[in-house]
């Protein structure tokens, strides 16, 4: 994502960064709408987890 940014930057566009807690890039928090830096592992757990009990729990 960042490159991408840097790239419309550097064409002369305005970016305007907005952050949105909904949004966790730390790692995984329960009923996160975004989960960054999980393990092969931990996103079969989140998705057997969200198939089966509809909700959004990490794995750790």
């Amino acid at each position: 994502m960042g490159i991408w940014i840097q790239q419309y930057k550097s064409s002369g566009q305005q970016v305007n960064i907005v952050t949105d807690d909904r949004f966790y890039s730390e790692g995984c928090e329960s009923d996160y709408d975004l989960a960054h830096y999980q393990t092969p592992r931990l996103m079969m757990c989140l998705w057997e987890k969200l198939k089966t009990d509809y909700q959004a729990v990490c794995c750790e």
